[in-house]
């Protein structure tokens, strides 16, 4: 594997902070001397690779994307069994761990700013449409191996997102209190894939 430059490393290490500060502070309140204080560094250091925060976001995204694969890579390396890894699919996805591994404020905060800056809602698509094709291929795969069948790959990957991004879109809106009733939800929606996907 071909060893990073410096200057990624040092990116890398700008986008995690400006992650940190903006979940705090949000994307106003956060600023290049914000993001060098909790860094330690003087701004200048950031301003050498970035001019402005409008730039930091794009790279936010890619690293928030970056996220889930790692995530996916590290759960499904070693199994190879269809059937296991259509359950470990929906396990993954509908699981707890998912929605929580990107602060939620910050993706919102993303997704609000994309609907007024072009070059953003091109990465949000981008994030999007990766993961769709992950899906796309999984569910082939298990088309092909016969755990399910009949079904179209594009709809059938559409219908989990929506409904992950839905259970996700919901939890922020309800309180602690009636958050414990998620996992149940999760659950419940996973039978649903399963019983629309197997049952074709």
């Amino acid at each position: 594997m071909k060893p990073k430059k410096i200057s990624d490393i040092r990116k890398q290490e700008i986008v995690e902070s400006f992650y940190q500060v903006m979940k705090k502070e949000g994307f106003k309140g956060s600023s290049i001397a914000k993001i060098a204080k909790h860094m330690e560094v003087h701004p200048s250091l950031i301003t050498h690779y970035y001019k402005k925060k409008d730039d930091l976001v794009l790279d936010l995204v890619d690293n928030l994307l970056s996220r889930y694969e790692e995530m996916y890579a590290v759960r499904f390396e070693n199994v190879t069994d269809p059937k296991m890894r259509f359950r470990l699919l929906l396990d993954l996805v509908f699981g707890p761990e998912w929605g929580p591994l990107i602060d939620n404020r910050v993706f919102f905060e993303c997704y609000s700013l994309s609907l007024r800056d072009g070059r953003l809602k091109d990465r949000l698509k981008k994030m999007y449409l990766r993961f769709k094709k992950i899906l796309i291929v999984e569910i082939n795969s298990y088309m092909e191996h016969g755990v399910i069948r009949g079904i179209d790959p594009n709809k059938a990957a559409n219908f989990i997102i929506a409904l992950v991004e839905g259970i996700d879109y919901y939890r922020n809106i309800l309180d602690d209190e009636n958050r414990v009733q998620l996992d149940e939800l999760r659950q419940y929606l996973k039978e649903i894939v399963v019983n629309t996907l197997e049952k074709q």
